[in-house]
């Protein structure tokens, strides 16, 4: 997740490896009593159905097309070609695109902005930012499409945290469309929803980030994202995280097979503060922390609680690689008093090779006991390890079905 503009990485660092200091419940038969209080979580949430996100937005063909050279852009990988390019996007009427011409790189050192509604921007060429703290490219209008761009950057010396630095930048509009785009290094977060409402991401490549992979976040609402490809993100893959200080949670969104490939920090999937948010069929492989993150952060960075939250299908291999932040594979976690986190429901998934020195590979755990209710974890298949289930979650706040290690059955904590 990108971090609070004031939170410094050691902060972070400590405040996600103090969750290895909670006191945590092992493994133990269930009670009857206490298995008739998980039965009605267990209905009560799985009887609810959230449906996947379903934004409405036009995709219709360009009424009209321009080639970028025409604007005096030169796309040789070495000339300046800025101007030509912001000229290019301005010139644009509602139906209109500018294409980028394929084995072609435009060079621009300053942040490029769209702000005509309707209006489309055509790849395959690239668009390669020179100076990483101007590098983004900002969608700053409704119902923009941008599809089959590669956007790159020369070199980031750090992490970056402000709208010029994210790779692409789609702010608080209505109906932006992002499909088959490269985003090849960034200086922040590669894709950054900031507001973002009735939005589509279709056949994204992000690889190389400073900060999280997609992050989306300040309520965004009713958007799809579909089969992101995420590689080498320094900071969580996918995000969907709410801050108290915004006074707006996310809600509404689905993200269907996501492929993590390596966090050199943060976690793979994660929901941090957000309403009705699903993932499907996913496949996290080498996350730096846990693999799926479900929290209400406290401070330095105050989160909305998480609530209606589903992680539906697929597979985690090789989770939590840094023995300094002990989250494991799937961590629900509440680490704020008031922040409750309810109805979140992880089924079928497939776990292995979680780090061997993490206390769980599953796990839901709370500062305050009373901030988690409806976690249910069902039809869990996971090899074998020291801990398969660990936290302090009530009883009455935890179901754990038909979940198995190393071909055992796993019973909920007494």
């Amino acid at each position: 997740m990108v971090a609070n503009p004031t939170l410094q990485p050691r902060s972070r660092r400590q405040f996600l490896g103090a969750l290895g200091a909670v006191a945590l419940g092992g493994l133990a038969a269930c009670s009857k009593s206490g298995s008739a209080d998980r039965s009605r979580a267990r209905s009560s949430a799985s009887d609810e159905v959230i449906p996947t996100a379903r934004p409405q937005v036009s995709m219709r063909p360009p009424t009209s097309v321009r080639d970028v050279t025409s604007f005096g852009a030169v796309g040789d990988g070495s000339t300046d070609d800025t101007a030509a390019i912001q000229r290019a996007i301005d010139s644009m009427d509602a139906g209109s695109a500018v294409r980028f011409p394929a084995g072609m790189t435009f060079c621009h050192d300053d942040v490029l902005v769209v702000r005509t509604a309707g209006t489309q921007l055509l790849g395959p060429g690239t668009l390669r930012a020179t100076r990483e703290h101007r590098s983004a490219l900002q969608i700053r209008a409704a119902d923009v499409t941008v599809d089959g761009l590669v956007l790159s950057i020369e070199k980031t010396s750090q992490r970056w945290s402000t709208p010029a630095q994210h790779k692409l930048m789609l702010a608080a509009y209505d109906g932006i469309v992002v499909k088959n785009v490269r985003v090849e290094g960034s200086a922040a977060a590669g894709v950054f929803c900031l507001g973002t409402s009735n939005f589509v991401l279709q056949g994204l490549q992000v690889s190389d980030t400073r900060a999280d992979g997609i992050h989306m976040t300040d309520g965004c609402h009713d958007g799809l994202v579909e089969a992101p490809m995420v590689t080498r993100s320094g900071d969580d893959a996918v995000a969907v995280v709410s801050y108290l200080d915004d006074a707006k949670r996310c809600e509404k969104i689905t993200i269907l097979s996501p492929r993590v490939r390596t966090t050199t920090g943060g976690r793979g999937l994660s929901v941090v503060g957000g309403h009705n948010v699903i993932y499907r069929d996913i496949d996290v492989a080498d996350s730096f922390a846990a693999a799926v993150y479900v929290a209400c952060e406290g401070g330095p960075s105050v989160t909305y609680p998480s609530e209606g939250v589903r992680v539906i299908g697929g597979t985690i291999t090789g989770a939590n690689t840094d023995s300094a932040i002990d989250h494991g594979a799937v961590l629900v976690y509440s680490g704020r008093s008031g922040g409750a986190v309810r109805d979140v429901i992880v089924s079928g998934l497939t776990i292995s090779g979680t780090r061997a020195t993490a206390s769980r590979q599953v796990g839901a755990v709370a500062d305050n006991h009373d901030a988690l209710s409806e976690i249910t974890f069902e039809q869990l298949r996971l090899d074998r390890h020291p801990q398969a289930y660990q936290g302090n979650a009530p009883l009455s706040a935890l179901s754990v079905v038909g979940v198995v290690a190393g071909g055992d059955p796993v019973q909920a904590p007494r």
